[in-house]
């Protein structure tokens, strides 16, 4: 077993991804011709594509939301109305529980993989996700088992966010962000990236636990009573967990492991694979995303600090407040639209 290796720092980290980056763009300049090459790289990865796994994900995809759907109506529903739970907080709760649940069996599955196995040190060593690549490695059957579960999960979230989901400021953002999440996981098992992919499944998911239970507190606050002030000092907790894990986890550890030890390993050891630039550059989008939704938690710490918001809530969605006055602003215009047709018509 490796000691563990020395976290890099910022600056080492952008300047190996740009030395990455900028010795691809060369060898892709001078030895890659499109659309040749990329017909023979498709070709090439999906010869490493077992077409059951296809087969299984669609099938999938379409339980998962039919799942959602049955667990919605049946159980959180109806649980959430049993503990009585305003009639809002009852349309929101199934899609917290409903993620977490998964969130935490996936990232229970990615700490099991990479602690509870002494082959897949991953996260102290991360470079070691690159030892002895081969596009012929065979992934084994737990992280198989993950993969297909993950992108099952956002290709059915990909039709969630725009037909279940409650719409937010940054739907938008979370569609683009399940197509690249599908893409990437996709693309990185079948390529055999699957050890860095693992890693990269622990870093996220975690973060997802903690902000869906702490949703799900939220929703229990509507109970009233001793219930709304322990869920209060619960929900404040779960926030400041949340806010400390995401940067850490993905404003960190992410960059600073997963997308250190990828350009540091491919440049070093001069490692090339199909799509591996098209890889690279997906992890960075997400890492972007990654900073977007941190601006979210940071200026929600920051209404709460100042006193521009009185409780905790998501900052994300669309306030009820702000909806009631537009439709009173819309009923005004209405109004005023009505009694000048009338005037007109007395002046007439």
């Amino acid at each position: 077993m490796e000691a563990n290796q020395s976290i890099p720092t910022y600056l080492q980290f952008i300047d190996s991804s740009t030395n990455f980056v900028l010795t691809n763009y060369r060898w892709l300049r001078n030895n890659y011709y499109f659309p040749s090459d990329t017909i023979s790289d498709f070709k090439l990865c999906w010869s490493q594509t077992n077409t059951d796994y296809i087969l299984i994900v669609i099938v999938l995809a379409v339980l998962w939301t039919i799942a959602r759907y049955v667990s919605a109506e049946f159980a959180f529903k109806p649980f959430a109305r049993l503990c009585g739970m305003s009639k809002k907080d009852v349309q929101k709760y199934p899609e917290s529980a409903w993620k977490f649940l998964f969130y935490l069996s996936t990232f229970s599955a990615s700490v099991y993989i990479i602690f509870g196995k002494q082959c897949c040190p991953y996260f102290d060593n991360p470079s070691m996700a690159w030892i002895n690549y081969s596009m012929n490695d065979v992934i084994p059957q737990d992280i198989s088992i993950l993969y297909i579960l993950e992108v099952s999960f956002y290709i059915h979230s990909i039709y969630a966010v725009l037909f279940l989901d409650e719409w937010r400021k940054d739907s938008l953002v979370m569609f683009i962000h399940h197509i690249i999440t599908v893409s990437l996981l996709s693309l990185s098992f079948m390529t055999k990236a699957h050890r860095i992919g693992v890693l990269v499944i622990l870093l996220h998911d975690g973060c997802d636990v903690i902000m869906e239970g702490t949703k799900c507190l939220l929703n229990y606050k509507s109970i009233g009573g001793l219930c709304a002030k322990i869920m209060d000092v619960l929900s404040a907790i779960g926030y400041i967990s949340f806010l400390i894990f995401w940067f850490v986890c993905r404003l960190y550890w992410f960059p600073l492991k997963a997308l250190y030890s990828s350009s540091e390993y491919f440049t070093h050891n001069q490692i090339k694979f199909p799509f591996m630039v098209v890889l690279y550059f997906m992890l960075w989008i997400i890492q972007a995303m990654n900073i977007y939704w941190f601006s979210f938690i940071v200026m929600l710490f920051v209404n709460i600090v100042t006193g521009r918001m009185s409780e905790l809530e998501d900052n994300r969605e669309y306030s009820q407040t702000t909806t009631s006055e537009n439709k009173i602003l819309l009923q005004n215009n209405r109004n005023d639209e009505r009694n000048g047709v009338k005037n007109r018509k007395k002046v007439k």
